[in-house]
This record gives C-alpha cells, sequence and structure tokens, in this order.
C-alpha cells in the first residue's frame, strides 16, 4: 500500500486552504475518477475522507482517492440500501441497489463540490456563479439529468485558475 502525503479535502477544508488549492485539487480529483471510469469502474464512495490533497511548493495540486472498499465495476450493484439522510455523499439510485455508473460518481463529486462552494462562500461574492450551476445540476436526483462527466471537467478546468476572494480579504 502506497503512502499518501497530503491532508484530507476535510482537513484541507478546516485548516482554510486557499479556495485556488481546493478548486485546484478538484479538478485533479475529476481527472483522477475519469481515470478509475476509463479502466471500468466507479470509486462509489467519494467524500470528504476519502480525498486526500497534496500541494507542491508551485502551487501544483494532486488529489488521490482513498478506500477503494466500495468500489465496483460499472454496471454492478454495491448492493447499498438505504435513506439518502444517511448517505448524503452516495447518488440515490445506488442507495436501491442500484448499479454502479459514471453518473453515480458525478453525483458525489456534485456534493464534494457543493460542501467545497459552501465552505468558501465569502468567496464568491456573485450568486450567480458556473461552479454553483454545475454542482446543483450533477447532485440531480435522477442520474439521466445530471450532466456528462466531460462538461464538468470542462467547467472544474475553467475555474480552477480564476481569481477568487480568499476568506479575510477586503475591499476586492
Amino acid at each position: 500500500m502506497e503512502f499518501c502525503a497530503g491532508k484530507t479535502l476535510t482537513a484541507m477544508m478546516k485548516g482554510k486552504a486557499p479556495v485556488g488549492t481546493i478548486l485546484r485539487g478538484m479538478h485533479d480529483l475529476a481527472l483522477k475518477v475519469r481515470e478509475i471510469h476509463q479502466a471500468g469502474f466507479a470509486h462509489n464512495d467519494l467524500k470528504p475522507d476519502n480525498v486526500i490533497l497534496e500541494t507542491s511548493t508551485d502551487g501544483a495540486v494532486r488529489a488521490r482517492m482513498i478506500d477503494f472498499g466500495l468500489c465496483t465495476r460499472l454496471g454492478v450493484s454495491p448492493g447499498f440500501e438505504g435513506k439518502p439522510e444517511g448517505h448524503r455523499h452516495v447518488a440515490p439510485e445506488l442507495l436501491r441497489r442500484g448499479v454502479a455508473t459514471v453518473e453515480s460518481d458525478t453525483f458525489s463529486l456534485g456534493i464534494l463540490l457543493r460542501l467545497v462552494l459552501g465552505t468558501y462562500a465569502s468567496s464568491f461574492p456573485e450568486k450567480d456563479f458556473e461552479l454553483l450551476h454545475l454542482a446543483e445540476a450533477m447532485i440531480c436526483p435522477d442520474p439521466h439529468w445530471r450532466p456528462r462527466f466531460q462538461m464538468c471537467l470542462e467547467v472544474l478546468a475553467d475555474n480552477r485558475d480564476a481569481p477568487r476572494r480568499e476568506s479575510g480579504e477586503e475591499g476586492l
């Protein structure tokens, strides 16, 4: 087993890491999720404690997913059954013994993005911004209405380096 340097997404947000670092990490995470999809698998358990972000001195951010214990092949049911209230990061269709899909991981990634946007709300002073719309679309209860994963990647890429107001900055 490989050691993963860095901190969990939870720890990074609690430690008030810069919003730009977190957004670059979210984009890299989406790239890593695409890699497992291309290999024919779904993670099925994307949550803040299962994401490690490592930052380098040049500002690059590397994301890693951990805890592949619930990972399955795409099209196979992980056998989940439960209420969404207890498993907010899991796509609703999976909680009804549904099969793992790209869309089910899209849902979980959308939950993470919404959590980031809520934690860093003051960094996004406009009420109407692209990332919020993306997150809301990604967590649509009906998987057929969720955006294509490639579009999610493109929007995250377009917004990873956009200037943001860091928490505590005044007059921007």
